[in-house]
């Protein structure tokens, strides 16, 4: 019943999220849409890697830290078609920890088509999608059946193949890559506001743009909360991934959502540490925290749809 009742809230809430996305953003009510399949998808993945968990700790800090995040509400563009391919390859995500975590191969139903319509939408997530896949394989050998050793193999088949044929956008792709943008030596100018790479694949960490206070919860980070296969599996796809991107020439800060939901995902146990211990010994502390990181990140997307910057 507690289950229904936390799933029920969650939908409403993620309804609400729609109109008020729609509302606060000038965006479009399909992007509205995707925004809101978003957050449940990054609840859920939350909260399928870390067992037992409170619900209401998930809603709380998916709410902070993700629905209030600058740039999931980024106003100064239409991005129904980025925020489809985000939706999907968090599907694909999910889908991915399904099948390595409950066994039920009737996940590969949902992670093969969401895969590849993601790689096919940016042929970038790739760089995320074929390590995660790479790695299920390895977490899977010589554990099960013939059968189950089949059905893993094919995520990362299909993916590839989806890749190999997207034709000139992966030359294009491999062109572009640079050891030179990653590092910044011997081409950016002196005094450009174009960051190197390895400046730029940071941002997930601290940039107001996603959470300046995110560092907070980073130094409650324990290494047990690495045990969980799910988180390494995601935060192995998501190193590769960043590799990809840092040597790229373009700086935007959109394609750095997918590794910023995978860090959200891998330090909530910090979170729900603070949470529930919190409200059982210092209530009135955990809910000043609450309201000033809400008031934090109200002000910081306030500030970047005024003055429309990149930093």
């Amino acid at each position: 019943m507690a289950f229904r009742l936390s799933y029920g809230l969650t939908v409403l809430l993620l309804f609400a999220a729609t109109t008020a996305f729609s509302l606060v953003s000038g965006g479009s009510l399909i992007q509205g849409f995707f925004y809101s399949l978003i957050l449940l998808i990054s609840e859920r993945l939350t909260g399928l890697t870390a067992y037992g968990c409170r619900a209401d700790s998930r809603i709380w800090f998916t709410g902070i830290f993700l629905a209030l995040s600058p740039e999931m509400i980024a106003s100064d563009q239409d991005l129904t078609g980025r925020f489809s391919d985000l939706f999907l390859v968090f599907l694909a995500l999910y889908s991915t920890v399904k099948l390595l975590d409950k066994g039920d191969e009737r996940w590969i139903l949902m992670l093969l088509p969401t895969g590849t319509a993601a790689i096919i939408g940016d042929i970038r997530l790739a760089g995320l999608l074929l390590p995660v896949s790479a790695q299920l394989i390895l977490i899977n050998t010589g554990k099960r059946t013939l059968r189950r050793a089949l059905i893993v193999v094919l995520p990362l088949l299909l993916f590839m193949t989806a890749v190999i044929l997207s034709g000139g956008r992966l030359r294009e792709l491999i062109d572009s890559w640079d050891l030179v943008n990653f590092t910044g030596v011997g081409q950016l100018p002196a005094g450009t506001d174009v960051p190197p790479g390895w400046l730029y694949i940071m941002y997930p960490l601290a940039h107001p743009w996603f959470c300046v206070l995110l560092p907070g919860l980073l130094l409650l980070f324990r290494k047990t909360d690495l045990v969980n296969p799910a988180r390494r599996m995601l935060l192995g796809g998501a190193v590769f991934y960043l590799l990809v991107l840092g040597g790229l020439p373009g700086r935007e800060m959109f394609p750095l959502l997918p590794v910023y939901i995978i860090l959200l995902v891998s330090i909530f146990p910090s979170w729900d540490r603070v949470y529930c211990y919190g409200l059982y010994f210092f209530r009135k502390t955990v809910w000043l925290t609450i309201g000033i990181l809400i008031l934090t990140q109200v002000a910081m997307i306030v500030y970047r749809n005024i003055n429309q910057v990149q930093l």
